[in-house]
């Protein structure tokens, strides 16, 4: 029985954690190891079915042989071997095509596995990404007069222009809005486009929570 697939829920958790990634390669390793097994399983299992069809016609063959000779006994017991071989012929096609089934479902959940670990993989390079970000904050925190300069993007004169527009504070900037500039009458308007790319709300909100570790 193929082991349990992961869910598209589990997959689209970002608190998938690293155990969960190596969890899902062993399964990966597993299904990759059942695969040529049940490929050789095939193979096999066809190679005896067309062994049994090569029987049933050389018994065909005799059978005709040995009715023209009348001999009924032989013919009755050549009829029994053809019925039990293509009862067998029979099976042995069932069990070809479960194993086809289960080959198909194989390929399916390494598949399936492949891309959970995938989505894994990138969850936690983002993860890594804004983990490395906030340590870069921690490390280079520092108290200057101007705590506005801490944000990168802003010197002492944007920040001077900053206070003359009402913010003058890293918790003022924090809530700083894109809505907010885009108001024409905003002291601030003109700085909109600035704000938005180097993303100062976002870097103030960093830089508060490094505050307060």
């Amino acid at each position: 029985m193929a082991e349990p697939l992961i869910s598209t829920e589990n997959v689209d958790d970002p608190s998938m954690s690293a155990e969960e990634a190596r969890a899902l390669r062993a399964q990966i390793r597993k299904w990759q190891e059942r695969i040529p097994k049940l490929t050789t399983a095939m193979r096999q299992r066809s190679e005896a079915l067309a062994a049994a069809r090569l029987e049933i016609r050389v018994l065909r063959r005799r059978q005709v042989a040995q009715a023209q000779q009348g001999d009924r006994v032989e013919r009755d017991s050549l009829e029994r071997e053809r019925s039990s071989l293509a009862k067998r012929n029979q099976q042995l096609f069932e069990t070809l095509q479960v194993t086809n089934q289960q080959l198909a479902h194989a390929n399916s959940s390494v598949r399936e596995l492949r891309d959970a670990l995938s989505a894994c993989t990138d969850e936690n390079n983002r993860l890594a990404t804004r983990l490395a970000e906030l340590e870069r904050l921690q490390q280079d925190w520092r108290q200057p007069e101007d705590e506005l300069t801490l944000v990168r993007g802003i010197g002492a004169k944007l920040a001077e222009q900053l206070r003359d527009g009402g913010v003058g504070s890293l918790k003022a900037l924090a809530d700083l809005t894109e809505e907010l500039l885009a108001d024409e009458a905003h002291p601030l308007h003109g700085l909109r486009g600035r704000f938005a790319r180097d993303g100062w709300s976002r870097q103030a909100s960093d830089l508060l929570v490094m505050k307060e570790i």
